[in-house]
C-alpha cells in the first residue's frame, strides 16, 4: 500500500512538471487565466521558467475576459458585487503587496469603475467573453 502511495505521488509530481495540464490560457506578459472551473482566476507564475506551475493570484472569480496584445480586460464577482479590471501588458508588473482578499497587487493592474471600463473596452475594441466560453474551449464544459 505504501509503495502505491509513493508511485501515485511520483506520477502527480511528474505530471505537474510537464506543463499546462489544466489548459491555462496564456494572456501574454506573464499573465495566465486558469480556465479550470474550480480555479477560474488570473495568475502570474511564481517562477517564470515554469509558468504553468504554482502562481500568485491576481484576480479571483473571473466572470468575463477579453484581451489583445496590449491589454487584458476582466470582470469578477465577489459577494454579488461586480469588479472591473484593466491590465496594461506594456507596463512593468511591480509587486505592491496583497489586498485584503490575498490577491497580489501589481502596478499595472487597475480597477476602474464600470463607465471607465466600458469606455476603455470600446476604445480598444476588445471583446469580452464569459468564462464559460473559455472553459468550453479548454474542454472543461460541454
Amino acid at each position: 500500500m505504501r509503495i502505491l502511495s509513493i508511485i501515485s505521488l511520483a506520477v502527480i509530481l511528474f505530471c505537474s512538471s510537464c506543463g499546462n495540464l489544466y489548459n491555462d490560457l496564456d494572456l501574454g506578459a506573464n499573465f495566465y487565466y486558469q480556465t479550470e472551473p474550480s480555479f477560474n482566476n488570473i495568475v502570474i507564475p511564481d517562477n517564470n521558467e515554469t509558468p504553468y506551475s504554482i502562481g500568485s493570484l491576481v484576480i479571483r472569480n473571473i466572470e468575463s475576459l477579453g484581451f489583445n496584445k496590449d491589454f487584458i480586460l476582466a470582470t469578477s464577482i465577489r459577494n454579488d458585487i461586480i469588479f472591473y479590471w484593466i491590465i496594461d501588458k506594456n507596463l512593468e508588473s511591480t509587486k505592491l503587496g496583497h489586498d485584503q482578499y490575498s490577491n497580489l497587487k501589481l502596478s499595472n493592474v487597475m480597477q476602474p469603475d464600470s463607465i471607465e471600463f466600458y469606455n476603455f473596452k470600446s476604445k480598444q475594441n476588445i471583446d469580452l467573453r464569459p468564462k464559460l466560453y473559455y472553459q468550453k474551449q479548454a474542454g472543461w464544459k460541454k
